[in-house]
């Protein structure tokens, strides 16, 4: 399947970062949180936060960073162009752990805002599977990033949950490029993030 295809088919499927997880945790999460049962959330934020990574590269004589995610075993990462736009040269991608390693730059889709990387893998990466639908104002909502370089000191990033809260369609941004369909959370969210929307 050609690249372009697939980014657009990711981004389709993707919303606000590991917003990503409604689709596969909504009824999980929902559930643990109405019961009281912080066990099912915290087994989420572990799977969730295994495949959060925090990305740095050079561009045009600046410096970029952001987060990430996993989105496949054989190492491929989701990002904002934002966080490594086209042209990006000295990819850098911090998995859980403290594992640095080099990343080549697969795509890079302005117009949806995203840009795909492949990091080098000896055995399987877990990855976030993508959701397929948008969710509903009022499902649970869950983001992970790494907030503040907190990668750097504990090894992985933060995790934090809301719900969604909007639904709604954005002009385009001058420091995204993105036009579109945007999800709105009440899900923490600090400036490093990555947003990818559908």
């Amino acid at each position: 399947m050609p690249w372009r295809h697939t980014l657009v088919l990711m981004s389709r499927r993707t919303v606000v970062f590991t917003v990503v997880i409604i689709g596969v945790a909504d009824a999980l999460a929902s559930a643990s949180l109405a019961r009281g049962d912080e066990g099912g959330v915290q087994a989420l934020a572990d799977r969730v936060l295994a495949a959060t990574v925090s990305v740095a590269c050079a561009c045009d004589g600046g410096s970029f960073s952001g987060s990430g995610v996993v989105v496949s075993p054989e190492g491929h990462v989701l990002t904002a162009c934002s966080a490594v736009p086209e042209g990006a040269t000295d990819v850098s991608v911090l998995l859980p752990g403290h594992d640095r390693r080099t990343g080549a730059v697969v795509a890079v889709d302005e117009s949806l805002g995203v840009t795909l990387l492949k990091v080098p893998t000896t055995k399987p990466l877990a990855p976030l599977p993508l959701a397929r639908r948008l969710p509903a104002v009022g499902c649970v909502a869950f983001t992970a990033a790494d907030v503040d370089d907190v990668m750097l000191t504990s090894g992985r990033g933060s995790f934090s949950h809301g719900v969604v809260s909007g639904l709604y369609d954005v002009d385009r941004q001058p420091e995204t490029g993105y036009a579109g369909r945007v999800i709105e959370t009440t899900a923490a969210v600090d400036r490093k993030s990555t947003r990818l929307n559908s």
